[in-house]
């Protein structure tokens, strides 16, 4: 369960609902922000660059045909970086464009969406190097042709949960709800239907996020 926390505006108790939410509503974040950063929105360079940046990475996996362990892990570790990197800037900057652009989802492809999301943290959180993707990853044959041969193609494994170490309490429980996640909607999946999940809503929020003013971002210090 994760932990309970105060909001920074109206001091109100809730849970969160994201591992980084400070407050219990969208009206109590829109007021912080305004009271204390300003109505200054931050541009779009930095937001299109990374969008970029996920597409190029996510791309090269459905690109890649002939099976090179290393080249195919690196490939696969980059576009979750990428992806995970776009999910928290829309997050932090655009909060509100997010939260819209998923409630136009069904309540069961909002879960799917942000439990996917959620279980791409858990291998960017566990993985620093290629060898340390192997537990993540069915790796087949050796050797690949097209079409059986394509990186995409390949499905995320369960992993077993890490021992909790000296990790506090909220820390534990995020890692506990990042786990659960990967379990449930990533372990088993195709790993090219995973980050085609992930870059279609991310995409389309980046898309609003652009088009729009955000109130509720931070101002650019």
């Amino acid at each position: 369960m994760v932990g309970e926390r105060s909001c920074r505006q109206c001091s109100t108790v809730f849970t969160p609902r994201r591992e980084h939410a400070q407050f219990c509503s969208r009206a109590c974040r829109v007021a912080w922000n305004r009271e204390q950063l300003g109505d200054v929105p931050v541009g779009p360079s930095v937001l299109e660059w990374a969008i970029t940046a996920m597409r190029d990475a996510t791309c090269k996996l459905t690109r890649m045909r002939t099976w090179d362990r290393t080249g195919a892990f690196e490939a696969i570790i980059d576009a979750v970086w990428r992806v995970t990197m776009v999910d928290a800037a829309l997050v932090r900057y655009y909060p509100s464009v997010y939260d819209d652009t998923l409630e136009r989802f069904s309540a069961a492809d909002q879960a799917l969406t942000e439990e996917t999301l959620a279980g791409l943290r858990l291998v960017r959180n566990r993985v620093r190097d290629p060898d340390d993707l192997t537990p993540f990853v069915d790796e087949g044959a050796t050797v690949w042709e097209p079409p059986t041969g394509r990186i995409a193609s390949r499905r995320w494994r369960a992993v077993p949960p890490r021992s909790t170490g000296s990790r506090s309490t909220s820390a534990l429980a995020w890692e506990q709800a990042r786990y659960r996640a990967y379990q449930t909607r990533v372990a088993g999946a195709a790993i090219g239907d995973t980050f085609e999940r992930c870059s279609t809503f991310l995409l389309a929020t980046a898309s609003h996020a652009m088009a729009s003013t955000p109130a509720d971002a931070p101002a650019r210090r």
